[in-house]
């Protein structure tokens, strides 16, 4: 029951959902580990921030450490891993992807296009945001720009695409799972279900 079929509308490929994978708890990177290893599985990632779902978490990211309002962009602040631009067939406009092998990216970004557009510099990348850790302002995170990824529709196809700041963390609400085209979908379904077992 935790197990859905979407098409994104990324590719033609289909995206199984698995659910609640947090329940999974110390084992949840095995999961995602051994689907990946399934024959019709081209890719995974895990986390809750999906298009197309009504997952939206805004906040406030700054060109400079002042944190002056002029230099504020409200921006989607989402959590994903390395695969998640492969699994859900997004490009990289510039930059490079996360990668788990740099232990630096655990303060890197992605953005998008309207993030770069509205901060207005020539060239993001090896640039630093910065944002409040806590309400009262006095702890500051400083978060590198290493890829520009092209803007997605993570809402409905009528709004515009506004800012977006991707972390590189650990979100284990969801395991997102791109299935080849022409899969046997229910059987994909039933060896992810194994698996889970």
């Amino acid at each position: 029951k935790y197990i859905q079929s979407r098409d994104l509308g990324f590719n033609r490929d289909h995206v199984l959902i698995v659910k609640n994978v947090y329940g999974l708890g110390n084992q949840a990177i095995s999961f995602k580990k051994e689907v990946k290893k399934l024959k019709d599985v081209d890719d995974a990632t895990m986390t809750g921030a999906l298009p197309a779902e009504d997952y939206l978490s805004g906040s406030s990211f700054f060109k400079d450490r002042s944190l002056s309002q002029e230099s504020a962009v409200l921006s989607q602040r989402w959590y994903v891993d390395e695969d998640y631009i492969t699994t859900l067939g997004m490009k990289l406009k510039s930059g490079r992807n996360f990668s788990a092998d740099m232990p630096t990216d655990s303060s890197a970004i992605l953005i998008n296009e309207a993030e770069e557009k509205m901060l207005g510099w020539s060239d993001p990348l090896n640039h630093t945001l910065y944002a409040p850790l806590d309400n009262t302002l006095q702890h500051i995170g400083a978060y590198h720009i290493v890829g520009v990824i092209k803007n997605f529709n993570f809402r409905s196809l009528r709004q515009e695409v506004t800012p977006m700041v991707l972390h590189f963390a650990d979100d284990r609400s969801a395991l997102s799972i791109r299935i080849h085209a022409g899969a046997n979908i229910p059987a994909v379904m039933a060896q992810v279900s194994n698996k889970w077992k």
